[in-house]
């Protein structure tokens, strides 16, 4: 598969243009204003998120610092069922290596339900 914008002329692309430099712009940071727009979230999510360690109340991956290049996206979801909320604020991140990491951390104190105390930053996806 391969990604297209709805409407490509709207978006600086001629239309009918290929857009299969999409990944390489991803991990572009010169790149990300516009890129980040049409992608806020990664085509690949981990099966579960994973909890990052912190510096400074940053998120660290690998012992490195992530850069904050985009966000908070708030998103809420689950209050419906009896798994409870999931009241989140994501961000787009970038490594030390220049890829890109979708991360979050939980909006209300105390996390989720079924979470003790849960706080800090989780890695939830990377971008292709």
């Amino acid at each position: 598969s391969r990604w297209q914008p709805a409407d490509a002329g709207r978006l600086g692309a001629p239309a009918g243009a290929p857009a299969g430099g999409r990944a390489a712009a991803l991990t572009a940071p010169s790149a990300l204003g516009g890129a980040h727009r049409r992608a806020a979230q990664p085509l690949w999510l981990l099966p579960a998120p994973i909890a990052l360690a912190e510096r400074a109340q940053g998120p660290l991956l690998d012992g490195q610092p992530l850069q904050l290049l985009a966000g908070p996206e708030r998103l809420e979801s689950g209050w419906w069922d009896a798994q409870g909320p999931a009241v989140r604020d994501y961000f787009i991140a970038q490594t030390a290596t220049g890829a890109l990491a979708w991360i979050y951390r939980h909006r209300l104190p105390g996390g989720e339900t079924g979470q003790a105390a849960a706080s800090g930053w989780y890695l939830q996806g990377l971008f292709a």
